[in-house]
């Protein structure tokens, strides 16, 4: 029986390592990965802390250059505002000069209108009174009987 339990443990043995061996080639692409992966992670990490250094130096340059930008922007904004201004002072120009055209067009039609129209004579106005006073109006009693001789 001793020799039986040899074997027996021998046979067990030699499935475990056999199980083993197969669990362990089926697992070897899982650890490959695993290792690519853990790879590609650390070598991202280490390009995000490069990316990130470069960009704090960058930022102090720009803060550096930003504060004489400061100093120029509201020279900037001024000039920006004359020719904006500029700009404006043209385009109303324009349109009072579209104006100006159009009521000579309007003026030049009138015209044309009166000329060939004929002339109608305006009547006249009374001439001013040359004292500004009501005077009182004077009455004369009318005659009842005339004076001239009726013939008969």
């Amino acid at each position: 029986m001793a020799t039986d339990k040899k074997q027996y443990t021998a046979a067990n043995q030699t499935i475990s390592q056999f199980v083993d061996a197969g669990i362990g080639l089926a697992m070897l692409p899982f650890s490959l990965l695993q290792r690519s992966f853990t790879a590609v992670k650390e070598d991202s990490i280490n390009h995000f802390s490069s990316l990130q250094e470069r960009g704090s130096a960058v930022e102090k340059q720009l803060k550096e250059n930003l504060t004489s930008f400061k100093l120029c922007s509201p020279i900037k904004s001024r000039f920006d505002s004359l020719s904006s201004k500029d700009a404006k002072l043209e385009q109303l120009s324009v349109k009072i000069d579209s104006l100006v055209e159009l009521v000579a067009e309007l003026a030049a039609k009138k015209a044309a209108e009166t000329k060939s129209k004929p002339t109608q004579a305006t009547p006249r106005k009374r001439a001013a009174r040359s004292s500004t006073t009501a005077k009182p109006r004077t009455t004369r009693a009318k005659s009842t009987t005339s004076t001239t001789k009726k013939d008969a």
